[in-house]
């Protein structure tokens, strides 16, 4: 029924309000609509049956009644019921006897604060209403602020385009997590901005100065992309590489001084087959025991370092992982070198468990052929 409302508003020749009634100057075209409206407790006027095509009525519409159907009597009372949420209905303002939609400067700048303010109670710590109007608790590392949403119709009429873009470019910052070290940077400005302001005319204060607060919080982010460059942080990953590289490299160093041993205790024990090749044949048997207790002590060792391996492979990973976005990739290809390093020191460790294990094998191969000599120990 709003728009047979509005078009008796916006055709009257004369309108006037007192307290909670609107007067409109009607000459009657459709005496059933008006029947209709007085029936749905929209007009108070009395007589409404014997009016007739052509009579000139002043129609007395109660603006409690007009709410229902999303007409107001000014952009102030629209703000009392919709200061929060956006409508979903067709909204008629007869102060400017327009629809909301078509008081673009008043649709735009009202529409833009509702999303930022939905966007800032998505980033509180804690949001509740005290008397019909919503505070938000604002907490960043050791700093917080009390901040209620209380605006005014003058605040919106006197944001600039430029204004409204800025309130828009930081709406889309703090509804997504695409830019965290922003978000954070351009919440603690806010925080800093307004702790001196008194707390009931925080919001209002940020609107007429926004300005002030999107120039302060984007030269800080950039003083703060000045001191964690590109450059710096392609030195810091390149020296993390560095460092995995060397505790990569240091698996295998660990255990080379006791390589040696290997071939060592190979010769020793052949040469112990030899040397006692007149005395029992027990006596043999205790040197390849020997070499056996040291094979398994130096598995264990190989296996303790394979494990060490596997734990730098893991930070590795889990250090990477901290750089999901596309832009690290080229950053990202200087662990190439670390991986391939990783490879290496693996395929070391099997060559050292193999050369082990070959060792064993020929040392039992001799020790059978001795066995099988019968005349050798005659």
């Amino acid at each position: 029924m709003i728009k047979e409302i509005t078009a008796i508003i916006r055709t009257s020749a004369n309108t006037r309000t007192e307290g909670d009634i609107l007067y409109c100057e009607h000459t009657v075209q459709d005496a059933n609509l008006l029947e209709r409206l007085y029936e749905a407790a929209l007009l108070h006027n009395s007589g409404i049956e014997d009016l007739r095509p052509g009579d000139i009525v002043i129609l007395e519409f109660s603006f409690a009644a007009l709410f229902s159907q999303g007409i107001y009597e000014n952009r102030a009372s629209f703000l009392r019921k919709h200061y929060y949420r956006h409508p979903s209905r067709d909204i008629f303002i007869c102060e400017t006897g327009s629809y909301f939609t078509d008081d673009h400067i008043f649709h735009t700048a009202y529409t833009v604060v509702v999303r930022f303010m939905e966007a800032l109670a998505g980033l509180a710590q804690f949001s509740y209403f005290e008397e019909e109007l919503r505070k938000l608790l604002l907490v960043r590392e050791d700093v917080s602020l009390l901040l209620p949403l209380h605006y005014t119709c003058a605040d919106l009429s006197a944001l600039k385009a430029t204004t409204l873009e800025q309130l828009q470019d930081v709406t889309v910052l703090f509804s997504g997590n695409a830019f965290p070290d922003r978000q954070g940077l351009f919440i603690n400005e806010l925080i800093h901005y307004l702790q001196q302001e008194p707390e009931a005319q925080r919001f209002s204060f940020l609107l007429q100065h926004f300005g002030q607060y999107y120039t302060r919080a984007t030269s800080a982010y950039t003083y703060y992309l000045r001191n964690f460059s590109y450059n710096k942080l392609r030195l810091e990953m390149d020296a993390k590489a560095l460092d995995f590289s060397q505790r990569l490299q240091g698996v295998v160093n660990d255990i080379q001084n006791k390589l040696i041993v290997i071939p060592s205790a190979f010769v020793l024990v052949i040469t112990t087959f030899i040397v006692n090749r007149n005395r029992l044949f027990y006596v043999n048997i205790f040197s390849f025991a020997g070499f056996l207790i040291f094979c398994a002590y130096f598995q264990i060792f190989i296996a303790n370092q394979r494990s060490l391996l596997r734990i730098i492979k893991s930070h590795i990973d889990k250090y990477l992982g901290t750089f999901r976005e596309a832009a690290f990739e080229e950053l990202k290809a200087s662990f190439s070198l670390v991986y391939e390093e990783h490879r290496n020191q693996s395929f070391r460790l099997l060559l050292v468990n193999m050369i082990l294990v070959l060792s064993l094998v020929l040392s039992i191969t001799f020790l059978i052929c001795l066995r099988g000599n019968e005349n050798f120990y005659s």
